[in-house]
């Protein structure tokens, strides 16, 4: 896999540090057992990211 730095798209390594955390938030949120819940945050970190 080849990694093609797109400076149009990411212009910072701040927002590149911001995207790995979302992706974490994403992640941790699959993790919640209740589905309800799961599914509120999952809206609560697509939101933020959008």
């Amino acid at each position: 896999m080849n990694f093609h730095y797109d400076k149009n798209i990411l212009t910072t390594q701040s927002d590149l540090q911001v995207s790995v955390a979302d992706l974490r938030d994403v992640i941790q949120a699959f993790t919640i057992p209740n589905d309800a819940q799961r599914l509120k945050e999952l809206q609560v970190v697509l939101e933020s990211i959008v």
